[in-house]
């Protein structure tokens, strides 16, 4: 939610911190999986890791759906923990099932729950940027407004390249298989 709503609002230092906290959370996250699987002993054939390595476009868009939700309860006065439950159901279990196959030497299972993980991230902050945009977030000084739209536009353009270019990797590698 930083990421986008940095971007919106045309606060580079916001998205250079958010960026941060969340590749150091995603890496610790990622780490301690890892280690779960080696202490647990990860079978790559269980139901919870497997479904995470199969991955399609209804998981952009239910990865699209939590995005809006995040920002429409960060804009909305709704609970925070709405945000919570957005990052529980799109981006932990790819990142933990990653972490976890990983421990098992499952590298392709691996590599598509990573996959999953960053179609979710980027259809997340993609559709942050558009809620937040749509609601009307913009900076508190009307001089930093040019900035902040400005912002916006390349924040959209990256993301909804990113996506497009995550989606043709999903096809490609549903047609592959």
């Amino acid at each position: 939610m930083a990421i986008a709503l940095g971007i919106v609002l045309g606060d580079l230092p916001l998205v250079r911190r958010a960026l941060l906290t969340t590749s150091v959370g995603f890496l610790l996250t990622l780490v301690f999986a890892v280690f779960l699987g080696f202490a647990l002993g990860a079978d790559p054939t269980t139901p919870e890791l497997a479904s995470r390595t199969l991955v399609g476009i209804w998981d952009l868009i239910l990865a699209l759906a939590a995005g809006c939700a995040g920002a429409l309860a960060f804009t909305s006065g709704a609970p925070t923990y709405l945000t919570g439950v957005m990052v529980a159901v799109a981006l932990l279990p790819p990142t933990v099932a990653c972490g976890m196959l990983l421990s098992s030497g499952n590298w392709i299972g691996a590599a598509n729950a990573l996959l999953l993980a960053a179609s979710n991230v980027t259809a997340v902050t993609l559709a942050a940027i558009l809620t937040f945009a749509w609601r009307g977030m913009r900076p508190r000084n009307w001089w930093l407004a040019e900035r902040a739209r400005s912002s916006a536009r390349h924040g959209i353009a990256t993301f909804v390249g990113l996506l497009v270019l995550l989606a043709g990797i999903i096809y490609l590698a549903g047609h592959a298989s």
